[in-house]
């Protein structure tokens, strides 16, 4: 846990001020081991879950806290270790699961989980790559339950927090589908 395995450069379009999904910019993820629920049992009852500052905060993902959810008030989170724009290793985001990610999957808890924070428009923005062993996610609803064991082991982009019930108070007011590898164009061959 915490052990940098690389990164990823994204070209994102995005949403800026509630504007439509018009600004393009490139962003670089630096990817760390995140660690997974303590308790196999029980994952809701696991002592190292992560929480990011409480829905409607302004950016909401620059303070984590582990253990419980921090409150409206509460100034106890902790600031990512910041290395040029990017969380480190030894931050909470990575060093805890983050909370909403056992929530989003329905309490599974993944093989591995590959993530980071980056300054992203001037506020910090996760990144977490899921990876589930085969036929794990076909016990959740929706297009999930269409993932057999067949189709290998799925890994699961997740960018902020698919749980949210209520916007934060953000410059980025969207992230626009798809993200888009930034020298793809580039490439030679199929895409």
């Amino acid at each position: 846990m915490g052990t940098k395995i690389g990164g990823v450069h994204e070209l994102v379009t995005m949403g800026l001020a509630n504007a439509t999904c018009s600004t393009v910019t490139t962003r670089d993820v630096v990817l760390f081991n995140v660690a997974l629920p303590d308790n196999t049992g029980n994952p809701s009852a696991s002592t190292n879950l992560a929480y990011p500052q409480v829905q409607g905060t302004s950016d909401r993902f620059s303070k984590w806290k582990i253990g419980s959810p921090p409150g409206a008030t509460d100034p106890s989170g902790i600031v990512p270790g910041i290395d040029a724009g990017h969380a480190g290793g030894s931050s909470v985001a990575i060093q805890g699961y983050p909370k909403y990610l056992l929530d989003a999957f329905g309490g599974l808890i993944p093989q591995a989980v590959y993530g980071g924070l980056t300054k992203t428009q001037g506020e910090w923005a996760p990144l977490y790559l899921v990876q589930f062993s085969a036929g794990a996610l076909s016990t959740l609803p929706g297009a999930y339950s269409l993932m057999n064991a067949n189709m290998g082991q799925p890994v699961v982009w997740v960018s902020g927090d698919p749980t949210s019930t209520m916007p934060s108070v953000s410059n980025i007011t969207s992230t626009c589908t798809p993200p888009d590898n930034y020298d793809d164009a580039a490439r030679p061959g199929p895409h």
